[in-house]
Order: C-alpha cells, then sequence, then structure tokens
C-alpha cells in the first residue's frame, strides 16, 4: 500500500509539473514603448505581447520568430478599443517578417506618416514565412507613391490568413509575391478586409514560376480564398501606364506543384476604377457571387497579363459597369469556360431593386459586407465616385430588405 501511494504521488507530482511547465511556456508579456522590443525576443510559442495605448517607434522585427501549429506567438493591443500605433520611420518597413512562422498580429494601427516605408512586409530572401495571421490592423499613411505597400510579401509564403484589415490611401493596398514571378504567395485566406482609394492595386497577387522545392511550402493542391472584401478605388486612382485593376490575379506555376491550384472569389464588393477593370485574371479561377458596380468603366477581365486563362468559372455575380460587363479571351487551348448565372446592367438601371432580388438567391454575403461599410461615416464617405449620384452606398436595396437579406 505504501508502494501504491508513492507511486500516486509521483504522478501527481509529475502532472502538476508538467502543468506548471505549460504554463510557463504560454504567458501574457504586457509591455510598453519604452520595453516592447526587450521583451519581444522572449517570446515563446503560446506568449502573447500585449502593447499597451502608445505610439511605438521602434517598428515590430519579427526575425527568427517561431510559434507552434497550437501556440503561435501573438503580438497584439493589450486594448483593442485604444489600440497601439505603431509610427513608420524612415529606411525600414514597421512590421518586418524574416525566417518566422505562426505568428499572429492584431489590433494595432499602423500610421507610415506618409514615409517611404511599408506596413506590413515579408523581407525578401530564401525562408518560408508560413502559417502568419493579421488580424484586425488600421494601415493609413502609406501612400507616399504606388510602390509603398500595406501588406507585402517578397519571401515564399504559405497558409497566411489576412483578416478584417482596413487600409487607406495606400500606394498599393497589398501585394503578394515579387514582379519577377518568385516568391510564391500559396494557400492564403483574405477575406473581409476593406482596401479604399489606393494609387494602383488594391490587391494583387502576383504570377508564379515553377514553384521552388522549400521547407514549409506545400505540395499537392491548393486553394486560396478571397472573400468578404471590399475593395475602391473611387478615389486618387493613378492614371496612363500607372492605372491599375481593383484586383489582379496572376498566373499560378506552369507545371509542378502548384500547377492545379485555384483561387475562389466569392462574396466581395468591387466598386468604381475610372481606368481599369474592377477585375483581372488568368490561370485557374472560380469568380462567384461577387457584386460589381463601376459606374466609370469596365468590370471584369479574364485574359492574359503574364500567362493564359486556364479553369475559368465565372458564375452569380452582380455585374454593373459603365463599360464591357465582362471580357473573355486568350483562353489556353483545351479549357473550356464556365460562365452562367450572371446578372450583368447598365449604371441608368435600377439597380437597387434588382439587387434586392440577386441578393436573395446569390449575393447574401457580398450584401452584407456593403451594407456594413457603408453604416460606418468615415468610410461610406469613401465610396462615393467622382459625384454624389455614383456612390456605392445610394445603390442598396432599402433598409428593411437589407436586413432580411443579412439575417439570412
Amino acid at each position: 500500500m505504501r508502494y501504491l501511494s508513492f507511486s500516486r504521488t509521483r504522478i501527481l507530482c509529475a502532472v502538476w509539473l508538467l502543468a506548471c511547465a505549460a504554463f510557463a511556456q504560454a504567458a501574457d508579456v504586457p509591455a510598453t514603448p519604452d520595453d516592447y522590443l526587450e521583451k519581444l525576443q522572449t517570446l515563446q510559442p503560446g506568449d502573447r505581447l500585449l502593447l499597451a495605448p502608445g505610439e511605438y517607434l521602434g517598428g515590430l522585427p519579427l526575425h527568427g520568430l517561431h510559434g507552434k501549429p497550437k501556440a503561435p506567438i501573438v503580438i497584439e493591443s493589450a486594448d483593442a478599443e485604444r489600440p497601439a500605433v505603431l509610427l513608420g520611420v524612415e529606411g525600414r518597413n514597421t512590421v518586418s517578417l524574416r525566417d518566422a512562422s505562426h505568428l499572429v498580429v492584431r489590433n494595432l494601427k499602423l500610421d507610415g506618416r506618409n514615409l517611404p516605408v511599408d506596413a506590413v512586409k515579408a523581407e525578401q530572401g530564401r525562408a518560408v514565412v508560413h502559417h502568419i495571421v493579421l488580424e484586425g490592423l488600421t494601415i493609413v499613411g502609406h501612400g507616399e507613391s504606388q510602390g509603398i505597400v500595406g501588406i507585402s510579401t517578397k519571401a515564399p509564403a504559405a497558409f497566411w490568413t489576412i483578416r478584417d484589415n482596413l487600409i487607406i490611401g495606400a500606394g498599393t493596398g497589398m501585394y503578394l509575391g515579387n514582379s519577377d514571378g518568385t516568391a510564391p504567395f500559396v494557400a492564403g485566406v483574405i477575406e473581409n478586409n476593406v482596401i479604399l482609394d489606393t494609387l494602383g492595386y488594391n490587391l494583387q497577387i502576383k504570377q508564379q514560376n515553377v514553384r521552388p522545392v522549400r521547407e514549409g511550402l506545400p505540395d499537392g493542391h491548393h486553394v486560396t480564398v478571397i472573400r468578404g472584401n471590399v475593395f475602391s478605388k473611387a478615389n486618387d486612382a493613378s492614371e496612363g501606364s500607372w492605372a491599375r485593376p481593383n484586383l489582379l490575379l496572376g498566373h499560378l506555376p506552369p507545371a509542378g506543384p502548384g500547377n492545379e491550384d485555384r483561387y475562389v472569389i466569392e462574396g466581395n464588393v468591387f466598386y468604381a476604377n475610372p481606368h481599369e477593370p474592377l477585375f483581372h485574371a488568368e490561370g485557374n479561377v472560380e469568380f462567384k457571387r461577387n457584386l460589381l458596380i463601376n459606374p466609370l468603366g469596365a468590370a471584369v477581365a479574364i485574359q492574359r497579363y503574364r500567362g493564359a486563362p486556364r479553369r475559368i468559372q465565372v458564375t452569380e455575380n452582380f455585374i454593373v459597369a459603365r463599360n464591357e460587363p465582362l471580357t473573355l479571351r486568350d483562353l489556353q487551348d483545351g479549357f473550356i469556360p464556365a460562365i452562367a448565372a450572371n446578372r450583368m446592367l447598365s449604371p441608368d438601371d435600377d439597380i437597387a431593386r434588382e439587387l434586392g432580388q440577386w441578393a436573395e438567391v446569390s449575393g447574401a454575403l457580398a450584401l452584407q459586407q456593403v451594407t456594413a461599410v457603408c453604416a460606418r461615416p468615415e468610410v461610406a464617405r469613401m465610396l462615393s465616385a467622382t459625384a454624389a449620384e455614383h456612390s456605392l452606398c445610394k445603390t442598396l436595396p432599402r433598409p428593411s430588405r437589407v436586413q432580411r437579406q443579412v439575417r439570412r
């Protein structure tokens, strides 16, 4: 009996020690502008660095920092109602990622102060930056030029989630991948973001060369999901050779891993572009249940950019365009597109009535997103293209009908 009792005691002690070890590995770490960089270097998987309200001038260098799949490292504001403000400083990008994984950055304000710095950037390098969550960020003051970006990846990037962020007036909202087709962006989720009045793209995902073999880059077939976002270029869009679509998706690898990957673009709101189509894509694309209103120009262009369109589906979208509502050309030989159940209107039609009908069948998510942003006065003001009669928010169905669709 003494032996059994002693064994039980040892087991209980072991369990207690394991619990203590787990607790020690996951801690809330309060930080201020004076000490946060020092504490950043001490973070372990599962830890949360909680930034007190205030202005932070040291940036957020996330270099060689790795959480774990079930224990990411989190950096966030201690008080989401009074977010920490990370100020741009010339010579470095504000949130800088290099050789990093399983990190969450959320509920921060990034103010670039119109300096030539990016807000968030996976810096160029061979190491894959993977399993990153960017959530609840407000990005302003990054419009010094079109090459200044709100969220940028110049290293190979996989399994990123970019969610619930607000980007206003950047040179480019998001630029994912490298201009030469290196640094692929793979298996991402980009959802519920609002990107307004960029000089160039609201969002571009670059074309991809043959995918390199790197630790952290997946093989097999994967999907990048772009869902429930609001993309608007109603104001301040560049002209001439600098003009860009709201969203551009480049082709996937021409052979090997990733060749059969695809983009699913669903339930987004695209508004106003005076010089380019709202959406331009090639490669493998499933484009469905989106709301597109361009009182100034064209809407959808499925055509060659750097490669040919391949597996194309365009279904159940609500498209209002002053010029071409849908252009489809340059398909790779042997591929047949699926184009069905799209509603195409002129800006002079009764858009509100038609939109309400479409929402009953296909457009509940998109209608919910535009209703939500139009309820925010500071955002609604930006959703007017050149004149009040071109306000996106004025195209909504009557409030009672909107509420019925949102509840569904």
